[in-house]
């Protein structure tokens, strides 16, 4: 259920750059920091397999005393709470949203691609729906996360987890997002389910080259994403950056967020580097 929050706002670019070397790692330094804290764009839809978690990460995941996620996926309440606001209010159901030849054509999709019944999700918004639809944009089964691998590491090692937002600022985001726009967000990715897959394939071949600009340039070229730039990612990352300040300055930390909130002019890489901070691609 996370990944709906995140996928939809984890990549962007504007005309900004750090140039060189392309990396999802990496360290802030200086600045009156004590030790450096590391920062790693994730994905949120991904195969196992494609999955890379090297030792270098570990390494620098290790040097570190606290996880900060985009919510703290470490606290059971976090998804009980995100499977609460997921649901339609009122007693509404998918219904309510869609015509009946919409509903059909979407329960058609979700019997032959999900192999499950759309009666099943009737009571969970319409924006919901995304997540499993992506999934099934994936060559396998189920998608890994990266997120809650880090959070399997830092309980093993002991360190705090905390989250830069919670689901109830997420969903915030999407419950302005005009049911019109959910509700044509879904019936578009059925009708280009091909070149979803497509797509999908591209952005993951570009994530494990680490190509970070690329991974932003593909995701902000979306109409859906672009519209609503400002809000999903822009106003985001300007609110974290004094959450990462003050914990950074207490304790070496380990950022992972969504790969798309790193670049871009209002990037948290950029917004860090304005502060005086050095960044450095690992």
């Amino acid at each position: 259920m996370y990944k709906v929050f995140s996928l939809i706002v984890s990549c962007f670019l504007a005309h900004f750059s750090f140039a060189q070397k392309q990396s999802l790692l990496w360290q802030v330094s200086g600045n009156g920091l004590s030790k450096p804290s590391y920062i790693y764009g994730t994905i949120h839809i991904i195969c196992e397999e494609d999955k890379n978690i090297n030792n270098v990460l570990k390494q620098k995941f290790s040097q570190t005393n606290k996880l900060f996620l985009e919510l703290d996926m470490g606290d059971d309440n976090t998804l009980a709470t995100a499977q609460t606001l997921s649901l339609l209010p009122n007693g509404k159901t998918l219904k309510d949203f869609f015509t009946a030849k919409e509903y059909q054509k979407i329960d058609n999709f979700f019997d032959n691609q999900v192999g499950l019944p759309l009666s099943m999700f009737d009571n969970m918004k319409p924006i919901m729906l995304i997540s499993i639809l992506d999934s099934k944009a994936l060559p396998c089964l189920l998608p890994a996360s990266y997120e809650m691998t880090f959070v399997q590491m830092a309980k093993d090692q002991k360190k705090d987890i905390a989250g830069l937002e919670t689901v109830q600022e997420q969903m915030a985001i999407f419950d302005n997002m005009p049911k019109e726009r959910q509700k044509k967000m879904v019936l578009e990715f059925i009708d280009s389910f091909e070149e979803e897959k497509k797509s999908t394939q591209h952005l993951i071949n570009l994530y494990k080259k680490q190509q970070l600009d690329s991974v932003y340039n593909l995701a902000v070229s979306s109409p859906d994403i672009a519209a609503s730039k400002e809000s999903l990612i822009d106003n985001r990352n300007k609110k974290w950056i004094p959450i990462l300040e003050k914990n950074m300055h207490n304790m070496p930390c380990f950022i992972a967020v969504g790969a798309g909130h790193l670049g871009g002019n209002v990037g948290i890489l950029n917004l860090l580097k304005k502060k005086g901070y050095t960044v450095e691609p690992i």
